[in-house]
């Protein structure tokens, strides 16, 4: 399936789209290239309500769909918040900083104390609601 879309949170903030033209408008860093994003329903490559609105979708169909937090990227959960010491990262960090961890994925450095710093390891959109504006391009079978 390839679909056009346009992902923003309930303030109107877009987060993400696959529109150069709404990209620019929203003041998104750009990507070197937009296109239709291509995925296969149903398996997982995709939030379960992203995967869910675009079935019974045919080609040319639009439609908005509002998710909440369990049909995309999850509550926020505070276990997820861990201090880390500053001995295992190399350099200077400052808040806002993005740490990988093999474990955990990518985390947010939200504070910078004396010895340890405060990383989120939560998804960024973890805990939002959001809203997707979807146009189906193609449906590709097999």
């Amino acid at each position: 399936m390839k679909v056009d879309y346009m992902g923003s949170l309930d303030d109107g903030s877009v987060f993400d789209t696959s529109i150069e033209e709404e990209a620019k408008k929203a003041g998104l860093p750009l990507r070197p290239s937009y296109e239709p994003l291509e995925f296969v329903v149903g398996a997982g490559q995709m939030i379960k309500g992203f995967d869910d609105a675009v079935i019974g979708m045919e080609e040319g169909d639009e439609k908005t769909v509002h998710l909440e937090p369990k049909d995309a990227y999850g509550e926020k959960r505070d276990e997820l918040v861990l201090t880390v010491d500053k001995a295992n990262v190399g350099g200077e960090v400052k808040p806002g900083m993005q740490l990988q961890s093999p474990r955990l994925g990518v985390g947010t450095v939200m504070e910078v104390k004396e010895s340890v710093l405060i990383v989120d390891f939560n998804p960024e959109l973890a805990g939002k609601a959001l809203n997707f504006k979807i146009t189906l391009k193609k449906i590709k079978i097999g």
